[in-house]
């Protein structure tokens, strides 16, 4: 009876409501690199209005891939940027490899930054001359207006738009129109429009178990992309450019996505792909696995009858306990996997009358993992999700 009560005691039971949310620099976090959930089976939803229940909870959202931003670590981004994304700009037949700088300062969540690593293509296939050629230099360019994603602050009615342009320098040789390393730039305009249309609640559903309700804002995003070329500091003359398969300040890219963002998270917990097609067909739903938490952070659980707390969940220090009652054994086995089903960590822990201190390897960066602690006979004790927030 008295073990009962204390588990009673130690349970928390949370009341969810909906509350209204605005977000600014103070409680949106840094991007970082995250696990993210393939959500193309939630279903249809009604994303306009303010009261919303998003409930993908039903279906366990397969893990999809992951998106790897990277610390910036160059002197002359760290002061302005957070991390990069390894990327590319594709024009027509053109594509050169691109690094996607990002911050989040007191103005605005977005991209301001690019680097173009040395690179150089061969022209031969395109425009028939074997020597042709494209060769970029290395260039660090911190951009005069960032491509902002979220501008601060961000509530109920918010609307804004931003217009980032972008000039990457290149040579080029094509014996067939003169040229010999001759100097050049694709100058790209990226324009976005994106307005807040709906508010509520949302919650999904990983391997890791169901998570809470977040209170979130539905911003509706249009981006557009057109690219320039020129030549020798004037406008590149259309038959080199119909050479390439491209035109003077054709459009390239055309972005209608939906954002669902939460508070301390730069990621969005759900972002709905449409490509250039309209609000009502989308293509992919990518939903972030990663920083979830759970209805109970002290939580009391029975697996195979064996009476358990774990805390503190999530945890933001090297080490939790957990608390057994009826397990005589005093070497229990333990394994921490992610979401994707990966054994991250393992071990031989020890049951000191009933207490377990497991420490955590530094080695395990922050997000959601599946504790199993298991017996001597390799039968299973218990399994648990347990959200990592160092």
């Amino acid at each position: 009876m008295k073990k009962r009560l204390f588990i009673a005691l130690l349970s928390i039971i949370s009341m969810q409501s909906t509350s209204q949310i605005t977000l600014t620099q103070s409680n949106f976090g840094k991007l970082s690199a995250y696990n993210y959930l393939n959500g193309m089976g939630v279903g249809a939803f009604n994303y306009n209005g303010n009261g919303l229940n998003f409930d993908w909870a039903n279906n366990v959202l397969p893990y999809q891939g992951t998106m790897d931003y990277i610390p910036a670590s160059d002197p002359y981004f760290t002061a302005q940027c957070d991390v990069y994304l390894e990327g590319t700009h594709s024009v027509s037949g053109l594509m050169y490899n691109v690094d996607y700088y990002y911050t989040t300062n007191a103005n605005f969540y977005g991209e301001n930054a690019l680097y173009i690593p040395a690179q150089a293509y061969n022209q031969s296939a395109t425009t028939g001359g074997a020597n042709d050629s494209i060769i970029f230099p290395e260039q660090k360019i911190l951009l005069s207006q960032a491509r902002e994603i979220v501008h601060f602050p961000m509530t109920t009615g918010y609307t804004h738009t931003s217009d980032s342009r972008r000039a990457v320098n290149f040579n080029i040789s094509v014996a067939g129109y003169g040229l010999s390393n001759a100097p050049a730039q694709n100058v790209f305009h990226t324009v976005r429009h994106d307005t807040v249309v709906g508010s509520g609640q949302m919650r999904v559903k990983s391997a890791a178990g169901t998570s809470k309700y977040y209170n979130v804002l539905v911003m509706k995003s249009w981006q557009q992309t057109t690219d320039s070329f020129y030549l020798s500091g004037s406008p590149a003359p259309p038959p080199l450019l119909s050479a390439f398969g491209v035109t003077q300040g054709m459009t390239t890219n055309t972005n209608n996505r939906l954002y669902f963002f939460r508070e301390n998270r730069a990621q969005a917990l759900a972002t709905i792909y449409y490509g250039g097609a309209p609000f009502d067909s989308y293509t992919a739903i990518d939903v972030d696995g990663d920083s979830l938490s759970f209805p109970n952070s002290v939580v009391d659980q029975q697996t195979n009858n064996i009476a358990y707390v774990l805390y503190p969940n999530p945890c933001r220090t090297n080490q939790i306990q957990i608390v057994l009652w009826d397990q005589t054994d005093e070497k229990l086995d333990y394994v921490m996997y992610d979401i994707r089903g990966q054994v991250m960590n393992s071990g031989t822990c020890l049951n000191k009358q009933g207490k377990i201190d497991l420490p955590l390897s530094a080695e395990l960066k922050n997000g959601t993992y599946v504790l199993k602690i298991l017996n001597r006979k390799k039968e299973s004790l218990l399994t648990h999700t347990v959200q990592i927030d160092r």
